[in-house]
């Protein structure tokens, strides 16, 4: 990536206030970032580092990072001292920063979003999508299983600005979504084959959002149990109607 791809930018003003960040010196205010980096060997001129805590910490790599092009660095605030010079963010969790990053880019942008989760299958059914849409539309997707709670979020920062689908493969591990909200249009979660749980309560979990509802979803060749073929809203009971006597059908 070069400055001026079509890319997140903004100063890092802005950055502080999105990210609810705080301590910038205000003489840094001013720059621009283009693109988010999360492994210091990998920056580009102009990415700002965000330094994630996992087998290595992000935090030990901060001068690496600047070293190798990055316009400035997020920094824990419980994490000791930053090196001096450098433009830092101070944040609660830089991981949390990152996902509210992906969050306003995706508002930002306002793009159509397809997503997909499920024990297998997930990536192929985002490459079929993929692949139906492309030839029409201007689509950015998941690349490979990059699934997780980071990867999901760096997938949607290195999505272009005139993206018209966004298709994301989720990881399912836990209850709880900063990134998703109820959309306006009708959206699908791919459930591929079968969701491989102990109880039934943990597939209610991992597909409750945190405060609001999508307007509804579908498990696609999901089994035959009703409550992973659907969640629905109460406004749609009908598309449920519908599902139900085409999979009694299919099975007379």
């Amino acid at each position: 990536m070069e400055i001026g791809d079509n890319l997140i930018q903004m100063n890092l003003k802005k950055l502080e206030e999105v990210i609810n960040g705080e301590g910038l010196h205000e003489s840094f205010h001013h720059l621009e970032i283009h693109g988010v980096c999360i492994d210091s060997k990998n920056m580009k001129e102009g990415n700002v580092f965000v330094p994630i805590i996992r087998v290595k910490d992000g935090h030990d790599y901060v001068k690496e990072a600047m070293d190798n092009g990055a316009v400035a660095s997020l920094w824990k605030k419980s994490y000791g001292t930053p090196p001096k010079g450098v433009p830092i963010i101070f944040v609660d969790d830089t991981l949390f920063a990152l996902q509210q990053l992906a969050q306003f880019y995706r508002r930002e942008i306002n793009v159509k979003v397809i997503g997909i989760t499920g024990s297998n299958g997930k990536t192929t059914v985002k490459d079929i999508i993929e692949g139906i849409l492309r030839s029409t539309y201007r689509v950015h997707k998941t690349k490979g299983n990059f699934n997780s709670q980071i990867g999901l979020p760096l997938t949607i920062l290195e999505m272009k600005r005139d993206t018209e689908f966004l298709i994301l493969e989720m990881g399912m591990s836990e209850k709880g979504c900063r990134i998703i909200e109820r959309f306006t249009w009708n959206s699908f979660r791919g459930n591929c084959p079968k969701v491989d749980v102990k109880n039934q309560n943990l597939f209610k979990n991992a597909c409750i959002l945190q405060s609001e509802e999508i307007e509804y979803s579908v498990n696609i060749k999901s089994d035959d149990q009703e409550k992973y073929m659907m969640q629905r809203s109460t406004e749609s009971n009908r598309l449920l109607e519908r599902l139900r006597y085409r999979m009694m059908e299919r099975h007379l």
